[in-house]
């Protein structure tokens, strides 16, 4: 009988698994070695202090509650360039790449921690970002841990603090007179059978937001060419579209025309610039926050929404 073959993977293949495993397990680096660690520690303390007075104390910097929190963005961009000062006095004292990232999911967790945003969204982006900077996943369990428990802390003894110190009345509504309102007025409706019956409207707009969503999704399974997706239709009534959704419009035009009329050549040119007025912006807002460390009443734009 003649001898089997063993298969030969085709170079494209072979090229492809590379590219998705881009670091072996024992060339990478723990994330909890370096000065990254201590760095991050401190920029907790300092994001927990910034996200707890921008919101709760002047109440119309709201830099935390975002999945990516513009706390963080303005932070960072903040502390590169202290460390490209830093770098013309003396190479050794640059931060390397996955001490940077290290420094960055410490204030992404301390920032949801002190606002009201999703944690699980956090880990998935850590691991992620980890393989690209070849950071050993099981070493994100410490720093994930040391983050939340410092978060916990600071954040914790601000907002027990500030409301009695302030006057909870006088802070932000949405936190100390709406949300935690909000749920026990809906229940005690629904106990006290003082709510009324559902209007047809209600009904006849739900059975509607379901036909056009079915008949979104099977456009997009017979029709390659079919540019709207389920998706965009069921997010374009949130909270978060009817504030942003201005902004995202200009953003794709501008970007159609680049690319249509400019290509590549040109929609990479002045990139940027538009990158740098959303991190111009972010860290603008944590600038505003300063001040109202020693004076909450000092006149301070809103951020993100007027």
């Amino acid at each position: 009988m003649a001898e089997s073959v063993p298969h030969k993977q085709a170079p494209e293949l072979q090229a492809a698994a590379v590219q998705s495993d881009p670091a072996p397990a024992e060339n990478r680096i723990s994330a909890l070695s370096g000065p990254g660690l201590l760095i991050g520690l401190l920029c907790v303390v300092v994001t927990c202090v910034a996200v707890c007075y921008a919101e709760l104390v002047v109440g119309k910097i709201q830099i935390g509650f975002l999945q990516l929190p513009p706390v963080v963005v303005g932070m960072l961009v903040l502390l590169l360039g202290v460390q490209a000062a830093l770098k013309r006095l003396s190479p050794k004292l640059r931060l390397k790449p996955h001490e940077l990232f290290t420094i960055h999911i410490m204030m992404l967790f301390a920032s949801m921690v002190s606002s009201r945003g999703l944690l699980l969204t956090g880990f998935l982006d850590a691991m992620k970002f980890a393989d690209g900077v070849r950071v050993k996943r099981r070493s994100l369990v410490g720093v994930f841990s040391l983050s939340l428990v410092v978060a916990i802390l600071v954040a914790g003894y601000l907002h027990i603090s500030l409301p009695y110190k302030l006057g909870a009345v006088q802070m932000y509504g949405y936190v100390y007179q709406g949300n935690p309102v909000w749920a026990f007025q809906n229940a005690a409706t629904v106990l006290n059978r003082s709510q009324g019956p559902l209007p047809f409207v209600a009904t006849l707009n739900f059975i509607i937001g379901a036909v056009v969503t079915v008949l979104l999704a099977t456009l997009r399974t017979r029709l390659l060419w079919f540019p709207l997706h389920p998706l965009g239709y069921a997010l374009s009534g949130t909270w978060t579209m009817m504030v942003f959704w201005f902004p995202c419009f200009v953003a794709w035009l501008l970007k159609v025309f680049i690319l249509r009329y400019g290509g590549m050549r040109l929609y990479s040119r002045p990139r940027p610039l538009f990158l740098g007025m959303v991190l111009g912006e972010f860290t603008t807002a944590i600038l505003f926050t300063l001040p109202a460390l020693y004076n909450r009443y000092t006149p301070t734009p809103s951020f993100p929404w007027p």
